[in-house]
């Protein structure tokens, strides 16, 4: 399931009551919600608006909250609080469902998954006590009745979707047979009425004062709730171009009373790379996200990437809330602050967006400088034992190819050894505080390219590292190039005083494409395609390109490539030699390479695809079942970083959690019982 997040959007703690208040306060709400309560909070009082599904029903989006600091009181679970994410420092509200010796975790009523970060007791500003909900103020129950009821919730979600499950198949057998649909007595009660937003026009379907069904702006697909699905013709319901008419001139780009040649091109432009994205989906939920926003934002967004100035989309304030927050998980934050403090101020997004924005570099820059420190003491460490290593992926592009670390934020740190030098590297990181989540080499070094370590004791200021003894382990389409080779061909980078060693660039380029269109081509994050952009940019001219398709050939990445550089084109603007423009004038595939494609686009939903692509047939049959083994029960530490019990003894539970997720994301969707997509 999709992780929500309940955002709070505004808080001042001058609205937050007095001391003497807050004791009151307490004792007040403990009893009963008494009429001098509700006087005072509506006299007096500001709260804190929320928004989000995370929390849903206990807090549902326009709830204003009141929230009281914790000042002498300890946090408890169940309790409802109101917390700066240490990933972003947004204001984020969940239930605390953990106090553990190294802070306290959360979760959102209406989330799976336990949230991943850790808070510190400086991170929460204070728990929720009450919420004004359409001129109620209704109590928020922390503490044991707080944790029941957030059980009964989640209880009752995992009842509706075993029983929906179950009857899963019958009922999309009755959507699509229509006979439901003939039922004119239901016909007639659904109604259909437009709401005129500040992006366009918004439809809803209603029976009573029901809601059943909404259709967005600049959507093609209404999103109508259970069962009402059987009961409705979608043929026959309004569609974008019928809700919203067609774009005028002016109404592309605001401010442009004619629209010239080429901002139509720079409009036609988000048709291709919606085609580009049709199998090769971008990260977010559902796949895509960022092509449901508007398209003006789209080819905003575009257009900060090639360096061109092009005026902004009218947004209202909350949406760039959800545009954020898309962008957020694409790791572009940083690097789009830098690019729109280069244009002219009427290109700027408004003044609230641009803060957040400064905010991600800001916190950008602070990692950059913890991971230059790590990288530092981890490449001396490797020198000083005499073992290679070259840096590579996200670190490594930082320092390289772009003007400033910053722009180019990573969540790890990958590092390559030579596979005889690997158990010698192993022992190096243990010296230096890190701890190995799963030894994989020796047993499983077919199958697997990395080993990961968590630092032990500071696992918030220093990465994840994944060691590599290989670039990829897709067995199905294994290289013909050696990883010596990639030794004797790396180049030295040295920067702010920090030397090391890291890929050829056509060697990076290749890497980016094959890492990306391979093992990322359901989560493809913006910044990968600008990495693609860049490390294509720095070849020369013809005697580079050469090599890049004779190599790609090599590593069976042939088609990674050329749909990466594709991607490169229509959101950056590369472009290619025109020699190399022509991508049917390539070198063809190898027929391993394209027999394990189409795999390669499905490993992420079929089992059978994700097999043939970590075994070859020439592994043996107990190296296969060793293998299978070893992914559907990896070690123990690797589950509690995914799936973390909230007591060592429910560790079973997390391992049950993840078998279901297997068996619903590749079986359920291999035989079509899966929510089918627009």
């Amino acid at each position: 399931m999709r992780t929500r997040i309940g955002i709070v959007m505004t808080f001042e703690k001058k609205t937050l009551l007095p001391k003497q208040s807050t004791k009151n306060l307490r004792e007040k709400t403990t009893k009963s919600n008494s009429m001098e309560l509700k006087q005072r909070v509506n006299d007096s009082q500001k709260f804190v608006s929320y928004i989000g599904s995370s929390m849903n029903p206990t807090l549902k989006p326009g709830d204003e909250l009141l929230v009281v600091p914790y000042e002498d009181r300890k946090v408890r679970r169940g309790d409802v609080v109101v917390f700066f994410s240490p990933r972003d420092h947004q204001k984020v509200t969940h239930r605390v469902i953990s106090i553990e010796p190294n802070g306290v975790r959360t979760q959102g009523d209406n989330n799976n998954k336990i949230d991943p970060m850790v808070l510190n007791p400086d991170d929460i500003i204070g728990r929720v006590v009450s919420t004004r909900r359409r001129g109620k103020l209704l109590s928020v129950h922390g503490g044991k009745r707080g944790r029941l009821f957030a059980c009964l919730i989640r209880t009752s979600h995992k009842i509706d979707s075993g029983i929906f499950f179950l009857v899963r198949p019958v009922y999309y057998w009755l959507a699509r047979s229509g006979i439901l649909k003939r039922l004119t007595f239901i016909q007639k009660q659904i109604r259909t009425i437009s709401f005129i937003r500040p992006v366009g026009t918004e439809v809803q379907l209603i029976i009573g004062q029901k809601v059943i069904g909404r259709l967005f702006p600049g959507k093609d697909r209404w999103q109508i709730k259970r069962p009402f699905h059987l009961f409705i013709d979608e043929e026959s319901l309004p569609r974008k171009e019928q809700n919203r008419p067609a774009p005028s001139e002016s109404e592309v780009f605001r401010g442009d009373k004619t629209i010239n040649k080429k901002n139509r091109n720079h409009f036609d432009l988000t048709e291709q790379i919606r085609d580009t994205h049709k199998e090769l989906t971008m990260c977010g939920e559902p796949r895509n996200a960022l092509l449901d926003f508007p398209n003006e934002l789209v080819i905003y967004i575009s257009s900060l990437l090639r360096n061109e100035a092009l005026p902004l989309p009218e947004l209202p304030l909350n949406q760039w809330s959800e545009v954020l927050s898309c962008l957020r998980s694409h790791w572009i934050l940083p690097l789009l602050y830098r690019q729109i403090s280069f244009l002219p101020l009427e290109y700027h997004p408004p003044e609230k967006v641009k803060d957040k924005m400064r905010k991600s570099f800001l916190i950008s820059r602070v990692r950059c400088f913890h991971m230059e420190k790590q990288l530092d003491e981890i490449i001396k460490a490797f020198h000083n034992e005499d073992v290679q290593i070259l840096v590579l992926k996200g670190p490594s592009l930082a320092l390289s190819v772009y003007p400033d670390p910053a722009l180019r934020p990573s969540s790890d740190l990958d590092l390559l050894v030579l596979p005889e030098q690997m158990s010698q590297a192993r022992a190096i990181l243990g010296k230096l505080g890190y701890q190995n989540l799963g030894k994989r080499f020796e047993h499983s070094r077919d199958f697997y390219s990395e080993e990961t370590f968590l630092h032990r004791k500071n696992a918030r200021d220093n990465r994840a590292i994944e060691l590599h003894w290989d670039l990829h382990s897709f067995s199905g389409i294994s290289r013909e190039v050696k990883v010596e080779e990639l030794f004797h061909r790396a180049v030295k980078i040295d920067k702010k005083g920090l030397t090391f060693k890291t890929l050829h660039p056509i060697d990076a380029l290749i890497h980016r494409a094959l890492n990306m269109a391979i093992w990322h081509n359901k989560d493809i994050r913006l910044i990968w395609i600008y990495d693609t952009a860049l490390l294509a940019q720095g070849l020369k001219a013809s005697k580079d390109w050469g090599v890049v398709l004779k190599r790609s050939v090599d590593w069976r990445a042939r088609l990674a490539l050329e749909y990466s550089l594709k991607m490169a084109q229509v959101w950056v603007g590369l472009k290619l030699p025109e020699k190399y423009n022509d991508f049917s004038r390539w070198p063809p595939p190898t027929a391993t390479e394209a027999g394990f494609w189409s795999d390669a686009l499905l490993r992420h939903d079929r089992l059978t695809s994700f097999l043939k692509l970590h075994w070859s047939d020439t592994t043996g049959v107990f190296k296969k079942s060793k293998f299978l083994l070893h992914l559907l029960f990896p070690s123990p530490r690797i589950i509690r970083l995914d799936y973390p019990p909230a007591h060592n003894w429910l560790l079973p539970f997390s391992y049950a959690r993840r078998l279901y997720r297997w068996f619903k994301q590749y079986f359920v969707s291999r035989f079509g019982l899966s929510n089918r997509r627009g």
